[in-house]
């Protein structure tokens, strides 16, 4: 067993095609299926069944790539660990919220004091982010609720409340000057996550006493763009973090309806361990996200 078949079987899994997974790692096709071959063999399991269309994972396949990935990554830590680089490699873990609308516009920032760091970044979930931050598979960690947790430090830096917005035509420009109720808004279509997806949206209706079968439901979506964008076109009201529509609000395509009395304060936070040993590159991303300096004001 070597990395060659293990990075030609996680690809075969990512992708579930031998052409794609070949294109993936700049490899022929024919070498992605004799790692494979190879690999079966050694491991005297079938890992992948081949049809005409499709490739089906075998259970024993899908627990040989929990294993795979997870060697690939330790390999590429002690790459980093050991490889002498101009450029300083920060691993950065964070959930959905900081690693699609807060990391890309903070780095940016940041980059201009010290050129030569680099991000490494990984969308997780929140619990593999702490555990991860724990065991020093990742420097530091962004993560959209608290964590309280023995060696952990969670440091509240970017405000991040959950807001109702709509559509900025006449007929909401209206209920916004009339200062309509939350309520009032309520009787409106509503396009909403999956349950279990945003959890403050959750806790809002539970403040409320609102159950989501007795609103007005026209979607439930599990991605906040696709939600904004169908607001945008006039569809209905949605709950979503502010960050997230921060963009459409700035372009007058939205409006926002404050929730700050019915809901605590929502935050993103930045954790990482108590003791800890980190480079210098790594420590001085955390001091400048404790500083504050990257905070965007909502206006």
């Amino acid at each position: 067993m070597d990395f060659k078949q293990l990075r030609s079987f996680v690809a075969l899994v990512d992708y579930r095609n031998f052409s794609r997974a070949a294109e993936k790692l700049n490899i022929a096709q024919s070498s992605v299926s004799t790692h494979l071959s190879q690999l079966e063999k050694e491991l005297g399991v079938k890992l992948a069944n081949r049809t005409t269309k499709t490739i089906e994972i075998t259970d024993a396949g899908f627990k040989v790539y929990k294993y795979a990935t997870q060697i690939l990554e330790l390999k590429n830590n002690i790459h980093e660990t050991c490889t002498v680089d101009a450029r300083h490699i920060i691993r950065v873990a964070a959930s959905t919220i900081p690693a699609t609308y807060i990391l890309p516009g903070v780095f940016q920032q940041y980059r201009q004091l010290f050129p030569n760091d680099q991000l490494k970044i990984s969308q997780c979930e929140v619990k593999e982010i702490v555990d991860g931050v724990l065991e020093s598979r990742f420097d530091v960690g962004l993560i959209d609720q608290r964590v309280i947790k023995e060696g952990i430090r969670c440091v509240p830096i970017y405000s991040n409340p959950m807001v109702m917005i709509s559509a900025a035509n006449d007929r909401y420009l209206m209920m916004q000057q009339r200062d309509a109720s939350i309520r009032e808004l309520l009787q409106e279509p509503v396009i909403l996550r999956e349950e279990g997806q945003d959890k403050s949206a959750d806790l809002f209706l539970d403040r409320m006493g609102i159950q989501r079968n007795d609103l007005r439901v026209i979607a439930r979506v599990n991605d906040l763009e696709t939600a904004k964008n169908m607001v945008a076109s006039g569809m209905g009201i949605s709950l979503i973090p502010q960050i997230a529509a921060q963009n459409l609000l700035k372009e007058h395509r939205l409006l926002r309806f404050s929730l700050s009395k019915h809901l605590d304060e929502d935050y993103i936070y930045l954790v990482f361990p108590d003791s800890y040993t980190a480079k210098d590159h790594a420590w001085n991303f955390i001091d400048y996200l404790m500083a504050g300096s990257h905070i965007i004001g909502f206006g």
